[in-house]
């Protein structure tokens, strides 16, 4: 029996419809900067939501912010939480500095999208962060990967 594939949407056009729907920004981070003094800037980031990452023009990371509990409704940590968190056992800003030095990059792009607002709800993180690898993976297909530094999902 022959396997039916649904229509299969482009990354970019996603990212656009995402950016008509939801408040979004990009985040230029420098190796020099503090990420929190970074993070400090935009007020937004105290939302949940998703986000994605790009060195050198290429997507190295999509990740999200916010989980939804049966009990509690959204919890977890807000969009600023979560990138100021840890990336394989090391804080984010410690990992960032070392992707961009082993790169030989000058800075990483941080595009966010608040998805969820706790007056308003919205889409679960969740949900717009796999719509968002589903599309990565079949943009990618013939080379059957996720972004690099996604290791699982």
């Amino acid at each position: 029996m022959e396997k039916k594939v649904g229509k299969a949407v482009n990354f970019n056009n996603l990212v656009a419809k995402f950016s008509q729907k939801y408040e979004n920004g990009v985040i230029k981070f420098k190796s020099s900067e503090k990420l929190r003094d970074t993070l400090n800037k935009e007020q937004k980031l105290l939302n949940y939501g998703i986000y994605y990452i790009k060195m050198k023009e290429k997507i190295v990371y999509i990740g999200k912010a916010g989980s939804f509990s049966s009990q509690k409704g959204i919890v977890g940590q807000a969009l600023k939480g979560r990138l100021c968190n840890k990336q394989e056992g090391m804080k984010r800003e410690d990992y960032f500095k070392k992707m961009l030095k082993k790169s030989e990059a000058n800075f990483l792009t941080i595009h966010w999208f608040v998805t969820w607002d706790a007056k308003e709800g919205c889409d679960l993180p969740a949900k717009i962060e796999a719509e968002l690898l589903q599309a990565f993976i079949l943009d990618h297909i013939n080379n059957q990967k996720l972004p690099d530094w996604n290791k699982l999902i």
